[in-house]
């Protein structure tokens, strides 16, 4: 679905826009609307507690911790991982204590998540993808609320989900790098280099808001599972048996996969482990009960503090034009993928074949599974909150990039047909 732009100074205007305009809607008066409750204010006072304590090992909270009780004496925050609140101190000790400084962390990785949603659109599917990926981000009004409708979680606020959020879009596209070759034998070896990167990236998305962060590494494993279910098929097919086939697709799979698990492993040991040992020994059960039993285990299980809701709550949300503007153009995407009605258009521009099904290319397969994927724990999970969907939305805008660039590529061949047959005349 790769395509060149013939004219290089239109594409350099189009990028340029685009850059602009997300620098202006993400960070253009940040400081100005007041600190939003329940969350944003919550975050502040638990970086400005922290801070004061002079223990950044230790987050803690005081006026503003999730029950909404103020208190005398700061205790321990133990709702999240701590790399968004390490960040945001390192700003506020920069930049002085403001709106700004506590919403900038947010903003950076925001911007850079949009850009890199245009990065993997034009370079998976063509220019004119990457740029539908980013103005379906651009147009998605949720992302840029500030008050209007109760979702103190945008772009533009003191919240940990545009981290969250570029860091498993790193581990995506990182993956995806580290599968570059292509053995002779068919089967696809992994990059360890790239590999790592995508570790760690994921690693570091749980250390900013927990285990979502390691949806890469599940789209990673099933992707795997799927090429050898494929490999096997297509051994079947090719006249072999199933004893003889079954062999070297899955040894070639389980390889991968447990290459994978020891370098997350690897990973986690480095970045997750001593934070998570060094509670346990300064707080003990009191961080297993509330930050794993409460915040991860009974979150998911039973609705807390009201917030429920039923299967369609996200649905509602994604198809209200009010609040996510391209929500049909990327269900149509989503149809279009699963059909097969593009997948003849996903070769790359270096003359690869292109693969007739969705599931053996891991840039479809990884959007399409990470959209339904998002969509089912959200909707899984009982307690029901509007921001949970963000996670949909970098899938989403991948979606509708997919239908970008398939529409264009069906403009330039209906084109160029007509071309042709006016020059036959």
């Amino acid at each position: 679905m790769h395509n060149r732009t013939r004219h290089p100074v239109v594409k350099a205007i189009i990028v340029c826009a685009l850059v602009a305009l997300t620098g202006v809607k993400i960070f253009w008066d940040l400081g100005g609307p007041p600190l939003q409750r329940w969350d944003e204010q919550g975050n502040v006072d638990v970086v400005r507690t922290t801070m004061q304590s002079g223990n950044w090992l230790t987050l803690t909270c005081k006026d503003k911790c999730s029950d909404c009780k103020p208190r005398d004496e700061a205790v321990p925050f133990l709702d999240k991982p701590p790399l968004w609140y390490w960040l945001t101190m390192l700003s506020v000790q920069l930049f002085g204590e403001s709106a700004t400084s506590y919403r900038l962390v947010n903003a950076i990785a925001s911007f850079l998540l949009t850009m890199l949603l245009f990065r993997i659109g034009s370079a998976w599917f063509g220019f004119p993808a990457g740029a539908a990926a980013a103005i379906t981000i651009l147009t998605a009004r949720h992302l840029f609320m500030t008050g209007d409708t109760f979702t103190t979680h945008s772009f533009r606020t003191a919240d940990l989900d545009g981290l969250h959020l570029l860091l498993i879009m790193l581990g995506i596209y990182f993956f995806q790098r580290s599968l570059r070759g292509t053995r002779a034998s068919g089967a696809q070896g992994t990059d360890t280099s790239f590999l790592a990167l995508a570790a760690l990236a994921s690693c570091l998305a749980y250390f900013t808001k927990g285990p979502m962060g390691f949806l890469p590494v599940v789209i990673f494993m099933l992707y795997l599972a799927a090429h050898a279910v494929c490999g096997l098929v297509e051994g079947i097919r090719a006249g072999r048996s199933f004893l003889h086939s079954a062999p070297g697709a899955l040894k070639h799979a389980a390889r991968e996969a447990s290459k994978t698990l020891l370098v997350l492993l690897l990973a986690a040991a480095a970045v997750i482990l001593p934070w998570y040992v060094y509670q346990y020994m300064h707080i003990g059960r009191a961080f297993i009960d509330d930050h794993i039993a409460y915040h991860l285990v009974r979150r998911a299980s039973e609705p807390l503090e009201g917030h429920h809701g039923s299967w369609r709550f996200y649905l509602n949300i994604f198809f209200n034009v009010k609040i996510f503007l391209m929500g049909v153009p990327a269900f149509t995407g989503l149809l279009a993928i699963a059909t097969g009605i593009c997948g003849r258009l996903t070769g790359t521009a270096h003359g690869e074949r292109p693969r007739a099904r969705w599931w053996e290319d891991f840039r479809l397969f990884s959007i399409v599974a990470g959209f339904v994927i998002s969509f089912a724990v959200i909707t899984a999970v009982q307690t029901k909150l509007i921001w949970y969907i963000l996670y949909v939305y970098p899938f989403a805008a991948l979606l509708a990039a997919v239908l970008a660039g398939f529409l264009w590529d069906y403009c330039r061949a209906r084109r160029a047909d007509c071309s042709r047959a006016c020059g036959g005349e």
